[in-house]
């Protein structure tokens, strides 16, 4: 009789070294940035194949709604730069577009800008 596969396999985002189960999981590339290396990894501490299945998936958990919020704060930080550039552009060009016509109308002189 031949071992059923599903024996040899680890849970999800798990692997073993010697007996002790450990949790691996990539980084999402836009939040590597933020972290020392391209990869989560922790011990599970437990040579228990169910026990490693539970903790797995509740860091799992974890790290998907972290990394949801930190991936969202990076988006509204990025929309708020953005934003606070083209503002800053418009009214550079406003303010560049009056004094312009100021100083072609005569009613200013460049040196008093």
């Amino acid at each position: 009789m031949h071992k059923q596969s599903h024996q040899n396999t680890h849970p999800t985002f798990t692997y073993r070294k010697g007996r002790i189960f450990y949790f691996r999981r990539k980084i999402p590339s836009d939040l590597r940035c933020h972290y020392k290396r391209p990869v989560f990894v922790q011990s599970l501490r437990t040579t228990s194949r169910s026990s490693a299945q539970k903790a797995a998936t509740i860091l799992s958990a974890r790290l998907d709604e972290q990394w949801l919020h930190r991936g969202a704060a990076l988006a509204q930080r990025a929309f708020f730069q953005n934003y606070v550039a083209s503002e800053f552009h418009f009214n550079y060009l406003t303010i560049g577009h009056l004094s312009h016509k100021l100083i072609y109308s005569g009613a200013v002189t460049p040196d008093r800008l």
